[in-house]
């Protein structure tokens, strides 16, 4: 492991379970992926590779879930986890043309089925109530707190789901349906539809 690769890392995330493999790293990745690119310093990039890769190996699953939603049963943190995997491989993509959204891990998992999995929740196909028996104490004290939306049984809100499918979109046009459906607006428009449409693919 080089140096790149030590700092891409934080020093309370060791091994393979908590923050070393759930959201936190997806954010972490995304981070360092945007400062590098926007910077365009290529000393970081085989690190980020990696990084992405082992935590889309390790966070994925091949049925469309990934681990944060296995264990909090929350799609708030389906889309929490994906969102910022997505926003980087959107950078990614536009400085290299390597594709991860539909790249496809050991298991076959890929972010294309993460997100595919959540559509049938975003058009009203399916409801989902959210953090029932979730395996982290955290949400148990929040929901305790009375803080909105983590009560168990809360029924997952589409509108919550629209910005994952805003980045997703850059990936493919065919999302734009399911972004209308579940804002319930033909004319739904956002800054990141927006810079999807005047970046060049």
């Amino acid at each position: 492991m080089d140096e790149s690769d030590t700092q891409l890392h934080s020093g309370t995330a060791k091994g393979n379970k908590g923050t070393a493999i759930n959201n936190w790293n997806s954010h972490r990745i995304k981070m360092f992926t945007l400062i590098a690119y926007t910077l365009h310093d290529s000393s970081y990039q085989s690190a980020i590779t990696r990084a992405l890769e082992q935590q889309l190996n390790i966070n994925l699953n091949p049925d469309g879930t990934t681990h944060d939603l296995m264990e909090r049963n929350a799609f708030h943190y389906q889309t929490y986890d994906i969102e910022p995997l997505l926003s980087a491989c959107i950078a990614i993509y536009r400085a290299t043309g390597k594709n991860y959204f539909t790249w496809q891990t050991v298991n076959q998992s890929t972010l294309k089925k993460c997100v595919d999995y959540i559509t049938p929740y975003m058009t009203g196909e399916k409801t989902h109530p959210e953090f029932v028996n979730s395996k982290v104490p955290f949400d148990k004290k929040r929901a305790e707190n009375g803080e909105k939306g983590y009560a168990p049984g809360t029924l997952f809100e589409p509108k919550n789901g629209l910005y994952v499918f805003s980045l997703a979109t850059f990936f493919d046009d065919d999302y734009l349906k399911v972004i209308h459906e579940a804002a319930k607006d033909e004319n739904y428009f956002n800054w990141r539809l927006a810079l999807n449409k005047y970046t060049t693919k």
